[in-house]
């Protein structure tokens, strides 16, 4: 089984418990939206403590670093994320 499928089948189990828990969907939303911040903040949390990475000047330079640690997860995104399309969103 690829990293992408256990990813969406472990999601999709995530909402579907949540779904059956909280009934409100409005409330799912609120929830998903939380732990998809908190994974966040936690990956970033990660990726810097590991790293050497100095402190970004400007958006531009903060893209370019998000586009050096994009492509190992790229497989998670349903497009294909690339360093020069995430570059020239900051441009």
């Amino acid at each position: 089984m690829q990293n992408a499928e256990l990813f969406t089948l472990t999601y999709g189990a995530i909402v579907r418990q949540l779904l059956t828990d909280l009934e409100e969907v409005d409330e799912v939303n609120k929830q998903l939206d939380q732990m998809d911040y908190n994974i966040g903040i936690r990956f970033i949390d990660e990726f810097l403590a590991k790293s050497n990475v100095s402190r970004c000047i400007d958006f531009k330079e903060t893209a370019e670093v998000i586009a050096k640690i994009l492509p190992p997860f790229s497989a998670l995104f349903k497009g294909k994320t690339s360093a020069c399309s995430i570059s020239k969103m900051f441009s």
